[in-house]
């Protein structure tokens, strides 16, 4: 058995999955408890959801009494989990990752703008485009007009650390560089006193990425209905990749560790990463997210200014010089 003492399980896709079984969570249950008791590890959910979607897509599991220690939301933000069930934040580290993730989408809205407006301007051999908030991608006439274009961009890209450009045959895309999941791993880590060979992180989206490298966690697994970037780098790693699915694959995964019949060969039928899809859904509810918000605020000023102009008007404004 491996020396784990800090384990980090995404929520979706890893915990949770399309509907909540309950002979499976109860498994899941008894063997997270096998777990924890036999390494000494202490146990953290990296969500990139808020802190009441966690609760909401975990309630499941909270009514069976099953418990981290701690939760990572929207990627980075850290709360401690009392035995009670109360959460702690970490309020200094969180709220610098806050500016850290404004300074990154601020830096990335830009990046893909300017070299969207680039692509626009000149004839480059471009057939079709998609441009989202968090990612940039064009399709070309022929392979060698896409290798130029990404080796044009890949060089503008060397000092955007928060971007990175890929390729691969007629297609070239840029997207959004998350790296906060690995950010707020390596805080947990100086948190419990563990080093990155002491780290199992299983997790199943490319936002796991960041949190499953090498200089972050050592040990790595993921369940079968992993993207094939995860799968790719669990088998670099010499993780366990699962032959079950969802959290079913979780277990196996907590089970190949502590028996030791860990094995990262690739699946059958995977298949290399390929291009994006360019799906516009999350741009379009970070769109609407906004637009509530500015809504909001400029229904809080209108109504401010009526209720001065009020006080005004009625001559109660001398009460609040007294």
């Amino acid at each position: 058995m491996s020396d784990i003492r800090l384990l980090v399980i995404d929520l979706d896709g890893t915990l949770v999955g399309p509907t909540d079984q309950y002979f499976v969570c109860l498994e899941f249950k008894d063997k997270i408890n096998q777990f924890l008791s036999r390494t000494g590890a202490k146990w953290a959910i990296c969500t990139g959801r808020s802190m009441e979607g966690y609760r909401t897509h975990f309630k499941s599991m909270l009514k069976m009494g099953i418990r981290p220690d701690y939760v990572v939301t929207r990627d980075a933000y850290i709360f401690t989990v009392t035995p009670r069930g109360w959460m702690i934040p970490d309020l200094k580290w969180n709220f610098s990752m806050f500016k850290k993730t404004l300074y990154h989408n601020a830096s990335v809205n830009d990046t893909l703008g300017e070299w969207h407006a680039l692509c626009s301007k000149w004839d480059f051999g471009i057939s079709k485009k998609d441009w989202t908030t968090r990612s940039l991608i064009l399709h070309f006439n022929s392979e060698d007009a896409a290798t130029r274009v990404f080796e044009m961009l890949n060089s503008r890209a060397e000092h955007k650390p928060h971007v990175r450009v890929r390729h691969l045959q007629d297609v070239v895309w840029a997207e959004s560089r998350i790296v906060s999941k690995g950010l707020a791993v390596k805080q947990l880590s100086q948190i419990t006193g563990v080093r990155a060979d002491q780290i199992l992180a299983v997790g199943d989206g490319r936002n796991d990425l960041s949190m499953m490298s090498p200089d972050v966690a050592r040990m790595t697994g993921c369940p079968r209905n992993a993207k094939p970037e995860v799968i790719e780098l669990v088998s670099t790693n010499r993780g366990h990749i699962a032959k079950s699915r969802n959290l079913e694959g979780t277990i196996e995964v907590l089970d190949a560790y502590l028996t030791g019949r860990v094995c990262s060969d690739l699946p059958l039928l995977w298949s290399p990463p390929g291009v994006p899809s360019g799906d516009r859904s999350a741009s379009r509810k970070e769109s609407r997210i906004r637009r509530y918000v500015f809504a909001f605020l400029i229904m809080g000023i209108v109504l401010t200014i009526l209720v001065l102009l009020v006080f005004f008007h009625f001559g109660l404004v001398s009460v609040f010089r007294r």
